[in-house]
């Protein structure tokens, strides 16, 4: 029975990292992006001795924003729905192990041991 435990522990805390991974891309996309928007926009340069025009420095930076603004509402948008599918595939996965658990070990949870089961994973 310990053993069972430690694969069902074990398979829930790889599917929490992964759920950490995903909800976190978004904040390190937070992060990134701005600096290579300073980096890479704001020094554009024409040529070393002349400056960029004025008026395409204008175009340069509207598009990199708008880039920038497409990029962000994409990654956040996929980031909030991988996490959903996740916790529904999470909350799924945890069900179908426990009761396949059960099965193997040949009991019929009765209802005290579900509802154990449920004080368990909520602790």
């Amino acid at each position: 029975m310990g053993r069972l435990k430690r694969r069902f522990l074990l398979h829930l805390l790889t599917t929490d990292l992964q759920m950490l991974i995903i909800e976190n891309a978004g904040v390190l996309l937070l992060i990134v992006i701005p600096i290579l928007f300073k980096v890479g926009v704001l020094r554009l340069h024409w040529s070393e001795s002349e400056q960029m025009p004025w008026g395409l420095q204008i175009v340069y930076m509207v598009g990199a924003l708008l880039f920038v603004i497409v990029l962000l509402g994409t990654s956040f948008f996929l980031a909030m729905r991988l996490s959903n599918w996740a916790v529904h595939n999470f909350q799924a996965e945890a069900q179908y192990l426990f009761w396949s658990f059960c099965q193997r070990l040949h009991l019929r949870p009765s209802m005290e041991e579900g509802e154990r089961q449920e004080e368990w994973m909520d602790k």
